[in-house]
């Protein structure tokens, strides 16, 4: 199989090159292409460095990611102008120092590895504005994540983080932050010092609950907050006047405070799972409705206001206690449960 990569070296034009889901457990290829701008051999068995390319010495991208990778060699350090370096899925616990001379580099993942800690080297990629550290085995993020002033992409789910650090409220460019299936018992109060933060996922913890302060989050799109302990929220989610996405499904509350139906943006709200009895008739305020899931409560009836939202397109009303519907609503009903979009995880942003 591997003798059919032997005359690449011919193609001398071409900037990028691709092995991906392959059966390579080396690398055999010795590249001739000093120009190469991407390689991309993930996918595949490779369970040490390929010293065999390190003379690609003009590469911006490159993905060893989804190997048998558990070393990196310091003969990654004739990379270091890259922009681009994918190391996911692999049995990496530690990275080279030499990493930390890679200055250029905005977009790292390491997610899906077996790391307990941050290496140092990671702190002086000042440059770095998409991080993908989920998936590992972190207990705790140290204070210098706040040298990387320009991250604005951080995902740091399926960890054991319980707390993080006073100086996360430095990383004022975040628009986008993942602390998702951790062990958060206590909203993290730092959040509220990231100001342009738009998508928050804080799915999948034990959080009781939400700071009056999250209404500093004013730029916030997207907000879930399912699969946590809370019994109410509070009353200045009115604020978030920019929140177009609100899941709090999987928690105890039993009502809605109205203050949440004064969110104009609003197009997708997710309250299933919870201890509802009955919903206010304040929900027509709501005018930009597309997405409701009242499931898996205790509603008994629904309000007539639900039958005028001109613009729904999905409603799930599952796992309640309702003998019938009203009039206005069972017309639109037929066509809104079938309509019914699948229940969407928290999408990462790309950069």
């Amino acid at each position: 199989m591997l003798g059919k990569f032997s005359n690449l070296s011919r193609y001398k034009s071409i900037p990028v090159t691709s092995y991906i889901r392959n059966s390579l457990y080396i690398n055999p290829l010795k590249p001739r292409r000093a120009n190469l701008e991407g390689l991309y051999i993930d996918d595949n068995q490779l369970d040490s460095f390929p010293e065999t390319i390190t003379n690609l010495v003009n590469l911006q991208e490159l993905d060893l990611g989804n190997n048998h990778l558990d070393f990196l060699s310091e003969s990654i350090s004739c990379f270091n102008g890259l922009r681009e370096l994918r190391l996911n899925n692999n049995r990496l616990n530690c990275l080279p120092e030499i990493l930390s001379s890679f200055t250029y580099l905005n977009w790292l993942d390491i997610s899906n590895n077996q790391f307990n800690y941050l290496p140092n080297s990671i702190f002086s990629l000042i440059n770095l504005d998409a991080f993908y550290v989920n998936n590992n085995q972190l207990d705790v993020l140290p204070d210098q994540i706040s040298c990387l002033t320009n991250l604005q992409w951080f995902y740091i789910s399926y960890n054991n983080l319980s707390v993080l650090p006073e100086s996360l409220c430095y990383l004022v460019e975040l628009k986008e932050l993942d602390i998702s299936n951790n062990q958060f018992t206590v909203f993290p109060n730092e959040i509220v010092s990231l100001k342009n933060l738009l998508r928050l996922n804080l799915s999948n913890n034990s959080i009781s609950i939400l700071p009056t302060t999250i209404n500093s989050l004013k730029k916030l799109e997207k907000l879930f907050v399912s699969n946590n302990q809370l019994h109410s929220l509070p009353n200045t989610i009115s604020s978030l006047k920019n929140l177009g996405t609100l899941d709090i499904s999987g928690n105890k509350l039993s009502g809605l405070p109205n203050d949440i139906f004064s969110i104009k943006k609003l197009c997708s709200l997710d309250v299933s799972g919870n201890q509802l009895t009955s919903i206010s008739p304040e929900i027509k305020k709501l005018k930009k409705l597309l997405e409701l899931d009242i499931s898996n409560n205790h509603l008994r009836n629904l309000p007539d206001a639900i039958s005028f939202f001109a613009n729904l397109y999905s409603l799930n009303l599952d796992g309640n206690q309702l003998s019938d519907l009203p009039p206005e609503i069972t017309f639109q009903y037929e066509r809104w449960k079938f309509n019914r979009s699948p229940h969407h995880a928290f999408q990462q942003l790309q950069p």
